[in-house]
């Protein structure tokens, strides 16, 4: 199934919302070309209003994403913008999203550490799926319900069982950002 056909199913079947998280590190130009492609988008800036909003014009993007974007094009042939985009949908509204997602920038670990926590990349968040039991995933998603990460050549779906509760911290363990280090750092060397 293609890009566009796991929109559409999101869309019609699940009645979900999608969006893109796209890391402007990884990609040179991104928001000229974004706005090339469509001159309309509505881009909010991930790190806005959070510790890191001095950062703010590197942040990784979000913007809403249709089945019938101009966006979805790029988004199945260019391998610079597979590389630094994650899809996401939901059937909660933007604001909570929105707060959901930069929640999850800095996580404590057990400690009462912060670590600031790069699941919006496309080499992390499948070795975060990995690693987490599926209720902790489920967690972490928290109002995300489909995450989809390129990966092997193809868009993967990870699913969640989506939250409908009041927005809450997420505590990473320290056994899972041992896992966690230990399976980027292998997937690391084994190229994906």
């Amino acid at each position: 199934m293609n890009l566009q056909q796991k929109l559409q199913n999101l869309e019609e079947e699940e009645k979900f919302s999608s969006y893109l998280i796209m890391d402007q590190a990884k990609s040179n130009s991104l928001l000229t070309q974004l706005y090339e492609l469509d001159p309309k988008a509505e881009i909010e800036y991930l790190y806005a209003d959070t510790s890191f909003n001095e950062l703010r014009e590197l942040s990784p993007i979000i913007l809403n994403l249709g089945c019938d974007s101009p966006l979805i094009e790029p988004l199945s042939l260019q391998s610079d913008w597979q590389k630094s985009t994650i899809i996401i949908a939901t059937s909660h509204t933007r604001p909570y999203l929105f707060q959901l997602l930069r929640n999850r920038l800095v996580l404590q670990q057990e400690q009462g550490k912060p670590l600031f926590f790069r699941y919006f990349s496309s080499g992390v968040l499948p070795s975060i799926f990995n690693t987490l039991t599926s209720s902790r995933f489920s967690q972490f998603s928290d109002a995300i319900s489909t995450w989809l990460v390129y990966s092997n050549d193809n868009w993967q779906q990870l699913s969640t069982v989506s939250s409908s509760h009041v927005l809450q911290d997420f505590t990473i363990t320290t056994d899972e950002v041992g896992r966690l280090l230990s399976n980027i750092n292998q997937e690391r060397r084994h190229g994906h």
